[in-house]
Formats: structure tokens, sequence, C-alpha cells
């Protein structure tokens, strides 16, 4: 099995330990001067392979094997008004104020400026496509939104933060149409409405699923996150929901796609789908049942979202379709299988299939939510 990460060009390749993947994030991010007028397509190609995955993943683009093409799809994502509404309306007031308070500078301040009203990138993974990151830094970063880097200072350096030169002025504007829109504000008849889902991996066996509440309100992006996170997946796979015989999801695919960034969980409810899919279009085939199992008004006291139960483990992030995974769990259960060690190094040593761990999963889909804001608190 090779030391490295998959994808990785040689000029690109770190090693998978924790110190060399500090050493890898600080030559390849740290170090290099950067320019407080920096395009666009000059800081993406500061970016190893294994990154620009992570972020044509986070921006729900398809992946390219061409490291040129993956960093054309990426300018076009961004360079795009109505694309690039879409990559900010599901960021959190954090990314948005941040970008803000950038732009409010022209573009550009010292990463320790807003490292003390944001927080540092300390908590971060090493690696973005495994695990994405959870700073507000780190968010926006991974989006192509910012980059980092240092430039000189008399005898010092001093690391900056900088928003590319050319998309400040269409960043100003998406921000501006974001911030006037009313949609995200619920009427007061809806803002206590509960659905209860249950939502199911379809083809395998045990079954793999998961029953959580979220606000009727909730985009369909939203519920998006909501089901990848209530599964241990991170955000930002591409993907879409086929609801009677609709397509949502990424609008700038086709015109036979409705965006899912405006349309509610309640809007396709009250036209009678009670149960749809929800497809996964990234490096595999993944289908998952959606039902509409129960509308109720808020409990008092009760938080939205909540998981109420589950059973097993979701199926490692590598592993691409319901075929790969009986593959991977036969190999996992016959220690003299010729595959038994390789495979125990891709999906690491402490998976299992059998795994369910509410509490955690509830924890981070409670943080997807308030990211996001559609969480409901008690009062």
């Amino acid at each position: 099995m090779s030391d490295y990460p998959p994808d990785l060009s040689p000029r690109h390749r770190a090693p998978r330990t924790p110190e060399g993947w500090r050493r890898f994030i600080y030559d390849e991010f740290d170090r290099p001067v950067i320019s407080p007028h920096i395009s666009l397509a000059e800081g993406l190609e500061r970016y190893p392979m294994e990154c620009l995955n992570a972020m044509l993943k986070a921006l729900r683009t398809k992946i390219p094997k061409d490291p040129q093409a993956k960093k054309a799809s990426i300018v076009q994502r961004l360079t795009h008004p109505e694309t690039l509404r879409a990559v900010l309306a599901p960021l959190g007031a954090k990314e948005r104020s941040l970008l803000s308070e950038l732009l409010s500078a022209d573009g550009c301040l010292p990463y320790q400026t807003l490292a003390d009203q944001f927080g540092d990138e300390t908590g971060d993974s090493f690696s973005w496509y495994t695990t994405a990151p959870v700073s507000t830094i780190g968010r926006t970063r991974l989006r192509g939104l910012i980059f980092v880097g240092k430039r000189a200072v008399g005898r010092s350096d001093e690391k900056l933060v900088v928003i590319p030169n050319d998309l400040r002025a269409l960043l100003r504007s998406s921000l501006d149409v974001l911030a006037s829109s009313v949609d995200d504000l619920p009427s007061t008849e809806d803002a206590d409405l509960v659905y209860e889902l249950e939502v199911s991996f379809t083809g395998i066996t045990p079954k793999i699923w998961r029953r959580f509440t979220v606000p009727a309100r909730i985009t369909l992006a939203q519920l998006h996150e909501a089901i990848e996170t209530s599964f241990g997946w991170a955000c930002g796979s591409f993907y879409e929901f086929v609801i009677g015989g609709e397509r949502y999801g990424d609008a700038s695919l086709g015109a036979a796609i409705h965006s899912d960034q405006t349309v509610r969980l309640q809007q396709v409810a009250n036209r009678g789908a009670r149960t749809f899919q929800h497809l996964y279009r990234t490096g595999g085939d993944w289908t998952h049942r959606v039902t509409l199992r129960k509308v109720r008004s808020r409990v008092l006291d009760e938080k939205v979202p909540s998981l109420l139960g589950g059973a097993r483990n979701g199926p490692p992030i590598d592993i691409n379709n319901e075929g790969e995974y009986d593959e991977c769990l036969r190999i996992l259960a016959d220690p003299t299988d010729p595959f038994y060690q390789a495979t125990i190094e891709d999906i690491g040593p402490s998976w299992d299939p059998e795994a369910f761990d509410q509490k955690a999963l509830e924890q981070a889909l409670v943080e997807v939510a308030e990211d996001d804001k559609w969480v409901i608190s008690p009062t």
C-alpha cells in the first residue's frame, strides 16, 4: 500500500502521518509568497491535487481526471453569478461575515486579525478530502473563496488571507443579493413544524438507516447535509433528489434540474411527496430512500434536529456502491484474504460496520444545523 494519499502528483505527494501533513500543509499553503491581488487561477496553482479534489467535492462538482480541468471547473463554478450564489447560500453566518470583513478591507487582511475574530484552523483535519475543515477560515478556504499565504514585510513574513482579486466584485454583489432575500424567514405558523424522517441505503442488508427530526422549512440542500452527517460522511458530495419524477440539485448542470437551494422540504411534502430518493453521483452510485414518517408541532423545549435512532455504520467514504461494500465486508471477514491488509489500510483499522454512535452523530448533526442556521433551540 502506498504511503501517500490517492490522486497526488509526484510534485505534491505528502505522507499520511499527522506530522507529515503538518509539514505538507505548512509548505504548500503558508510558506509561498502571496500577492494581495492574486487571481483565482493563480491561487489554484498552489493547491495539490488532493485539495483540488476536496474543493470540487465541496462545490458539488464532478471531479475531472485532468489537473487543468479540475482548476478550470473551479474557476467556472466561482465566476458565474448564479453558481457562486449557490456556493454561498449554504455557508453559515460566520463564513459570510468573514467574507464581508475581507471585502470591507479591499479583499486582504492579516491572518491573525481574522483568527482573533473567527478562530484559526487548529482543529481542522490535514486531509480536506476525507474530513472537511470545521473552522470558519477552513470552510471558506475549502470552497476557493479565500487564499492564505505570506508576503515579506521587512525582514519578516506576514501571513495573509486574500479574496482572489477577480472574485471581489462578484462576491460583494452576490452577498448583497443573499442578504436581501427574505426566503430564509419562516412564517409564524410554520416556524415550529417538525418532520420526522427515516433514511436508509437501498440494496444493503442488514439495513443501514437513520431516523431524525428536521424543521419543515429547511431547503433540500440543507436536508442533503443532514443526511450525509447522520451517516458520518463529510458534506459536499455531488448529489440530487428525485421527488415525484422531478430532479432537484445543482441547477447550473441543466435546465431539467430544479435548484435545491430554493426549494424547501415542506413544499415537496405539501405536494404529496412522502417517499423519495437521494442519489449520489460522485465516484460511484449510492441511493438513499427518504421517508416522511410524521408531521407534527415541536414539543415544548424540544431541540431540532435530533437523532431518534438508527442502525449500523455508514459505508467507508472510499466505497462507491453496494457491490464494493459487499466485497469489502467479505474481505474483512477473512483475515487470510490477500486483500485483507490493503483493505484495512484503506478504510482504517477502527471502522466497524455494526457501529452506531448515536450521541456523536447527533452532535455532528446539531453542529451542521447551527452552522447553516436551521437549528431550533429550546426556549
